[in-house]
């Protein structure tokens, strides 16, 4: 049976949507199959217990037909407070309330449409992004910068020296190119 974008495949026990195939438990499944062979009925919770859990006598099968229904409801973009597909009569049970299609009345889209990341994947990969793309480009003026600071807490950490003679005339100091020598005249 087709409902919307979905359709419920009771030969497979099989839930899809625009034809991709949903995760779905098999109890949900079971309730979803019981909901729409009955369209528009109520389809009461001891039904559907008897159904789920014939003759339980271990567990909870009010805690497990609430998980149920609460999964299909999930899965289906449901809602129990403005409910579309699936009606709670409270108490007594459920009913199936979205119009049914037979299976082959809508053709099933050739290519599903692949479902976007969330607005904020997007927004935060383009952020990344563009913060990498302004690093790099800063940064051939920053390295100079850099290597120049690197140079100056070096050149902090020299002693200094004082030229002197004995008896002579110190003069023309010159750093060797590499800035490790000093050379000088001396008369």
């Amino acid at each position: 049976m087709r409902f919307g974008r979905f359709e419920l495949s009771v030969d497979t026990a099989e839930l899809r949507k625009d034809g991709l195939r949903l995760k779905l438990s098999g109890q949900a499944v079971q309730v979803l199959e019981m909901l729409v062979a009955s369209p528009g009925k109520l389809v009461t919770r001891e039904e559907l217990q008897q159904k789920l859990w014939p003759g339980a006598n271990y567990g909870d099968p009010e805690h497990g037909l609430n998980a149920a229904v609460n999964k299909l409801r999930e899965t289906l973009g449901d809602s129990a407070s403005e409910p579309t597909c699936i009606e709670t009569l409270p108490g007594r049970g459920y009913r199936f309330i979205f119009p049914l299609e037979p299976a082959g009345t809508s053709p099933e889209p050739e290519h599903p449409q692949p479902a976007l990341p969330p607005w904020w994947k997007r927004k935060t990969t383009i952020a990344i992004a563009a913060c990498v793309a302004i690093a790099a480009s800063f940064y051939p003026w920053v390295a100079p910068s850099i290597k120049r600071l690197r140079r100056l807490s070096e050149l902090q950490k020299l002693t200094v020296v004082p030229l002197t003679s004995l008896g002579g005339i110190v003069g023309s100091p010159s750093f060797s190119p590499d800035g490790s020598q000093v050379a000088f005249l001396w008369h």
